[in-house]
């Protein structure tokens, strides 16, 4: 079954997008950070990704600098996916993944591949290395190379941010799912200032 991504029209998006990232951070502002965002899951996001016209289950991959807003702004997606009666997106960090997965086994992985739209933060903090009863693995490797087979027949999409460049993630992952994570995201590099 076809993945059906409900889109939101941009001026309601830059309307009610500053009220709900203040409820997340006081002194929240839209930035150029919360443009990229607003685009992505806007009415007109085949403007500014024409790629997205032909591929609309491609995910957003924000890459940038600690504390600049990444995860808020898809927070703030996730939120408005509530409010508006949409399921919304799961979005759990790298972290969290091997946390969950030591507790509650195999099953919490198989859930994060089945999840039809998922946001992965801070891939790239991950072990590289997971010991999963004495066989080493690399969990968000994994799971990004079973929802690829899922994004190929347009059944899940799926979202990331990183602190990592393309070079830099070559480091935590092989050359194959590079280039898999090149076709499932719209890569986008972020700059700005730190809110922390």
């Amino acid at each position: 079954m076809k993945l059906n991504i409900k889109l939101y029209h941009i001026n309601l998006l830059k309307k009610v997008w500053p009220d709900i990232g203040q409820r997340f951070l006081k002194t929240f502002k839209p930035d150029a950070i919360s443009g990229v965002v607003v685009n992505f899951f806007s009415n007109e996001r085949g403007v500014h990704h024409p790629s997205l016209n032909t591929m609309p289950n491609k995910g957003l991959m924000l890459m940038g600098s600690k504390g600049i807003g990444k995860t808020i702004n898809f927070l703030i997606y996730q939120r408005i996916q509530a409010r508006y009666g949409e399921l919304g997106m799961r979005i759990v960090s790298a972290k969290q993944i091997e946390t969950n997965v030591k507790i509650r086994g195999e099953q919490y992985i198989q859930d994060l591949i089945d999840c039809k739209e998922l946001m992965i933060d801070d891939i790239g903090t991950e072990s590289q290395t997971f010991k999963d009863f004495g066989t080493d693995r690399n969990l968000i490797h994994d799971i990004l190379m079973q929802r690829y087979i899922s994004f190929q027949r347009g059944e899940s999409i799926t979202h990331a941010t990183t602190n990592l460049n393309v070079d830099l993630l070559k480091k935590f992952y092989d050359a194959r799912l590079i280039d898999r994570m090149k076709e499932m995201f719209i890569l986008k590099i972020v700059t700005g200032e730190s809110k922390r």
